[in-house]
């Protein structure tokens, strides 16, 4: 998370938009500091999700098996985090 925390240091400090997960001042990330499933969320959301609907579509449609499964991860995390059962954002 350093890496990421360094990054958004440096775009905060050029007056740009934070990226997603390197502000290290913002509440999803202060929380996560508490919940060791909560920077797994937020991968899956700004990372993974992303990568593998551009791929899935590719290959459609033999991606959507993967595409689910990728869902059923997040949902997993997400419930194991303190804020509450369902799928979240």
């Amino acid at each position: 998370m350093e890496e990421f925390f360094r990054q958004g240091d440096r775009e905060r400090e050029r007056g740009l938009e934070i990226s997603p997960m390197c502000d290290k001042h913002s509440a999803s990330v202060e929380s996560s500091q508490h919940c060791p499933h909560c920077p797994q969320v937020g991968f899956i959301d700004f990372v993974a999700q992303p990568l593998w609907e551009a791929w899935a579509e590719l290959v459609h449609p033999d991606g959507r098996e993967m595409l689910r499964a990728l869902r059923d991860n997040r949902d997993w995390f997400w419930r194991r985090a303190p804020h509450g059962p369902g799928p979240g954002p």
